[in-house]
C-alpha cells in the first residue's frame, strides 16, 4: 500500500510540475489603410517624427491641414470622412529623409485587452531618388481596439 501511494504521489507531482499555463497568442488585427506615402515639403509641414492616435474630427482636420500646407497630399487619401464615434486613426510619421525609398508600415495585433502597433521602418535598397521625403502611414481602426500601445 505504501509503495502504491508513493508511486501515485510521485506521478501527481511529476504531472503537476509539467503543467504550463498557456498564454493567449496575439491575434492579427485588420485595419483600413487611409494613406501610405511621403510628404515632400522637406519638413516645412512642421510634422515631427511621431506615432499618434487621432480620436476627434478637430484633430483629424488639423492634421490634414498641416499635411497639406506644402503640397496637397490629402487628395490622395482613400478616406477622409471618419466617424470618430466608432473609429480612431493611427498616424505614423518617420523623420525627414534625405532621399526616397524609405517607408513605414504597421503590424497591428491584439492580446487580451491590449492592441499593439508595431511600426516597421524600411530603408531604400539600391539606388534611391534624390528628393527629400518624410514617409508616413495613416490607418483607421474600430474603437473596440482601444487602448493602443506602440512598439
Amino acid at each position: 500500500m505504501k509503495k502504491m501511494l508513493s508511486i501515485l504521489l510521485t506521478a501527481v507531482l511529476c504531472l503537476g510540475c509539467n503543467f504550463k499555463q498557456e498564454e493567449n497568442p496575439p491575434s492579427s488585427v485588420d485595419f483600413t489603410l487611409i494613406a501610405k506615402n511621403n510628404l515632400y515639403g522637406a519638413g516645412s509641414e512642421g510634422i515631427d517624427a511621431q506615432n499618434t492616435l487621432i480620436t476627434t474630427s478637430e484633430d483629424w482636420e488639423l492634421l490634414i491641414s498641416q499635411m497639406d500646407s506644402s503640397n496637397p497630399i490629402s487628395g490622395q487619401f482613400l478616406e477622409t470622412d471618419i466617424d470618430f464615434t466608432n473609429s480612431f486613426v493611427i498616424a505614423v510619421f518617420d523623420e525627414v529623409r534625405p532621399s526616397g525609398g524609405f517607408y513605414v508600415d504597421l503590424k497591428v495585433s491584439r492580446i487580451e485587452n491590449q492592441t499593439m502597433v508595431e511600426v516597421i521602418r524600411a530603408s531604400p535598397q539600391g539606388n534611391a531618388t534624390t528628393v527629400i521625403t518624410q514617409p508616413f502611414i495613416i490607418a483607421k481602426l474600430s474603437n473596440d481596439y482601444l487602448p493602443v500601445s506602440f512598439q
